[in-house]
C-alpha cells in the first residue's frame, strides 16, 4: 500500500490533487479567520463599549504568526519521525519519508480543511445577528441605553457568553451627554 501511494506522487494529477488540498486546507483556515475579524469586532464593542479594532487585529497577527511557527515547527517533527533526510535529494528518500512528506501535504492539510468547515457550520453569528448587534450598538451610542426584545436579548447572551447586564450594552448610560 505504501509503495503504491508513494509510486502515485509522481502522476501529474496526483499532484495536482495534492496541491489543490494543500492550498485549500490553508486558505480555509485563513478564510475563516479572517471573515471573523468584523464580527469578533462588533461583540467587542457589545461588551466593552470602545471600538478596539487594533487589539483584535495585533491578536490576529500573533496568533497567525504564532500557528506558522507552530505548523513549521510540526512538519519538521513529522518529517524526522519518518527519517526524512535534509541531505539527500528528494529521488534518494525513501520510500518511509515520501510518505511523511505526503501526509505533510494531502492528510494534515485536509484535517485543517474540514476543522474549518465544522467552524463554518457552527458558527452562530448570522449576517441578521450581525447587523442586529451593529444596530444595537448604534441606538445605545446614540440614545444611552439599548432597546432589546428578551429574544434578542437570549440570542445576544448566547453569542458573547455574558449576560446581557453584565454587558455594556445591557447598562443604562445614567445621562446623555448632548454635543
Amino acid at each position: 500500500m505504501l509503495a503504491w501511494f508513494t509510486r502515485g506522487l509522481g502522476n501529474p494529477a496526483i499532484i495536482f490533487v495534492v496541491e489543490f488540498l494543500y492550498g485549500l486546507g490553508l486558505a480555509g483556515m485563513a478564510s475563516v479567520q479572517s471573515n471573523i475579524l468584523p464580527d469578533v469586532t462588533d461583540v467587542d464593542e457589545m461588551l466593552t463599549g470602545q471600538r478596539r479594532e487594533g487589539v483584535v487585529s495585533t491578536f490576529s497577527t500573533f496568533v497567525k504568526k504564532f500557528v506558522s511557527g507552530f505548523a513549521a515547527f510540526g512538519v519538521g517533527k513529522i518529517l524526522t519521525a519518518f527519517g526524512y533526510d535534509t541531505a539527500l535529494k528528494g529521488t534518494e528518500q525513501s520510500a518511509r519519508a515520501v510518505f511523511g512528506v505526503s501526509i505533510c501535504y494531502t492528510l494534515v492539510p485536509v484535517c485543517f480543511l474540514i476543522l474549518a468547515f465544522i467552524v463554518i457550520c457552527t458558527y452562530n453569528l448570522t449576517r441578521e445577528k450581525h447587523s442586529l448587534i451593529k444596530e444595537k450598538i448604534a441606538f445605545k451610542h446614540e440614545h444611552g441605553y439599548a432597546d432589546v426584545t428578551e429574544e434578542e436579548k437570549r440570542m445576544l447572551e448566547k453569542i458573547s457568553g455574558v449576560k446581557f447586564e453584565d454587558m455594556w450594552l445591557g447598562k443604562r448610560e445614567t445621562e446623555k451627554i448632548e454635543q
